[in-house]
């Protein structure tokens, strides 16, 4: 299955897994990384959430801010999906995944990024 990043703002721990991968990847397991964010930064938060993320558009990034993270590390690029994670289907992410992290930030982000990997 595909390795997936939902909340991957720059691409720091995306790129950390796609070292992971490349360091271990075998030629008949060519494991993919997916990557999905909204690149306009945290959403409106709600009661669930501490204050300190009461910021929308607070940490935006953009998918160039990522592709330049895997360039500066001579990472070959994962495949970047913008937008919401309530706003992605199911057939917008791989039919297998053998792990995901998920980082959100947001309770109802959190809650969205799980029922797209384990529905």
């Amino acid at each position: 299955g595909a390795v997936v990043e939902l909340g991957c703002h720059r691409g720091v721990t995306a790129a950390l897994l796609q070292s992971v991968l490349a360091a271990h990847r075998a030629a008949w397991d060519p494991r993919d990384l997916h990557v999905y964010d909204s690149f306009e930064g945290l959403p409106v938060g709600s009661s669930f959430d501490p204050p300190a993320y009461g910021t929308p558009g607070a940490m935006a990034a953009t998918p160039d801010d990522v592709r330049a993270t895997f360039a500066a590390l001579k990472l070959p690029p994962p495949t970047i999906h913008k937008g919401w994670f309530a706003d992605f289907s199911g057939a917008e992410v791989p039919d297998r995944v053998a792990f995901a992290h998920v980082d959100g930030d947001l309770y109802e982000s959190i809650a969205d990024a799980l029922a797209l990997v384990y529905p």
